[in-house]
């Protein structure tokens, strides 16, 4: 046998060599970065080529293209994973995703825009110039606490107030802003009244030259460019104010706005589409541009939630399952490709046939936030908006964001609480509705019936206030 102190020589080698395994593994642990946590992330939406994610502390996170500044961190560098929104780490209600430009709703009722500003899209009475920007949040004037969501389309942004009137401004060439062109025929630098709408609307809707309210009655009206009918009301005129789409005068739950296309799910269930269908993101298992709503084929379980890219359309089910139609070009449609560059009938996204609490779709990708606590995206993925680290490429399936901080402490259980009566319910992206009489809400609280015609609703806790979270529809 070898001499004692050879003996130990070699023990304490050997346990040298063993902490140095086990630090050279936490080392690799703690450098790799985790994915999203589902208890950070209360909504999201996705813009042209950047996603924003809203978090539970009513701070603002975003990723993807930052050519002009969208992204809010006070440079012009792209991100292929979440950062900060500079002087936006709280106090936050509600995010709005536009073509490169996003915007915020405080918890003060007042509106902060930031990115391109080339058509007065963030309403701060500037811009109109071919290279302005803001690559920091700035507010929007003449809004005070009367705003209670937002919504970004891709040259215009619209609120709705808390008396049910809608403001828009920005982009007006094609009549988006609904004013019947009172503000000019160009842009609009601050926030101009929408014809027709000083209440009674419930939603607002922004896309690409058209946007879409839903009436406190469940109505559909549309506005904006409409050559290929996107408006609903069975021409293809532009129109400056609000007409009615038409057989949709009630009975909507929901409106999703695309880039050149619109489509509703009803009271009863169904999903009708209307305008551009060139790639089938009318999902009428046709390529045929419609005038007027027709109805989605082939669509498996019950939607309860729409959403719409530019050239594509997903619906969330009531099991959690997600499927989408359109164009698939860059894998928006998440199938893998198995149907091809489009699909003009729905399709199951790989992975997401259950357990989804909400997905949205930015121009040509798509996130969902899953009840396991998982954050994914898919899509294109040019400019790093996927926010899995990686850019120039295409994820034609979803894969997991990846966070760079550390996993966020949970919040700790309350007990539900009840809401006055009268009190504003949060509705991201759709529109706040006043609560009804014994509605409670509390971190963590079940899906809950009872706001706004029915629709679903969960509570989460932002900014120490309780809110009264309905599922975002569009």
């Amino acid at each position: 046998s070898p001499p004692r102190f050879v003996e130990l020589a070699m023990r304490v080698i050997l346990r040298a060599s063993v902490i140095l395994l086990l630090l050279s593994a936490a080392v690799v642990l703690w450098s790799t970065p985790e994915p999203a946590w589902a208890e950070s992330v209360a909504t999201f939406d996705g813009g042209d080529q950047h996603t924003c994610v809203l978090t539970t502390a009513g701070g603002v996170q975003c990723w993807g293209d930052n050519s002009y500044g969208q992204l809010g961190d006070g440079t012009t560098t792209e991100r292929t994973n979440p950062v900060d929104v500079v002087a936006l780490t709280g106090g936050v209600t509600a995010i709005a995703a536009g073509g490169e430009h996003t915007c915020a709703l405080t918890m003060s009722g007042g509106v902060q825009c930031w990115g391109r500003n080339q058509w007065g899209q963030l309403g701060d009475g500037t811009g109109g110039t071919q290279d302005a920007f803001r690559a920091m949040p700035a507010a929007v004037v003449g809004l005070g606490s009367e705003v209670v969501a937002l919504s970004a389309g891709q040259y215009q942004t619209c609120a709705l107030t808390i008396l049910g009137a809608v403001t828009c401004w920005g982009k007006n060439e094609n009549g988006q802003l609904g004013d019947g062109q009172s503000c000019g025929s160009v842009v609009c630098t601050t926030p101009t009244d929408v014809a027709g709408l000083t209440g009674g609307v419930a939603a607002v809707v922004s896309g690409g030259h058209h946007t879409c309210a839903l009436t406190t009655t469940g109505g559909a009206k549309c506005w904006g460019w409409n050559n290929t009918g996107e408006v609903g009301d069975g021409t293809t005129t532009q129109r400056n104010s609000p007409v009615d789409v038409t057989g949709l005068t009630s009975g909507v739950a929901a409106i999703a706005v695309g880039g050149r296309h619109t489509c509703a799910l009803t009271t009863a269930g169904d999903v009708k589409c209307w305008g551009f269908n060139l790639f089938g993101e009318l999902g009428d298992g046709s390529t045929i541009d419609r005038t007027v709503p027709v109805d989605v084929v082939g669509l498996t379980g019950t939607p309860v939630a729409l959403d719409a890219g530019f050239f594509h359309t997903c619906a969330q089910t009531a099991t959690g399952g997600v499927q989408c139609w359109g164009q698939n070009t860059f894998g928006q449609l998440g199938d893998g490709q198995a149907c091809g560059s489009l699909c003009a009938a729905p399709v199951n996204v790989s992975g997401l046939s259950g357990g989804v609490s909400a997905v949205t779709t930015g121009f040509h990708h798509n996130c969902a936030l899953t009840t396991a606590g998982v954050f994914r995206c898919w899509g294109l993925n040019f400019e790093g908006q996927i926010g899995d680290g990686t850019s120039d490429n295409i994820r034609t399936t979803p894969v997991d964001v990846v966070w760079l901080g550390p996993k966020p402490t949970p919040a700790p259980t309350a007990t539900a609480t009840p809401i006055p009566v009268g009190g504003i319910a949060e509705l991201p992206d759709v529109a706040r509705a006043p609560l009804q009489a014994g509605d409670s809400s509390g971190p963590g609280a079940a899906l809950l019936a009872g706001v706004a015609a029915g629709v679903l609703a969960s509570a989460v806790l932002i900014g120490g206030a309780a809110w009264y979270v309905r599922r975002r529809l569009s």
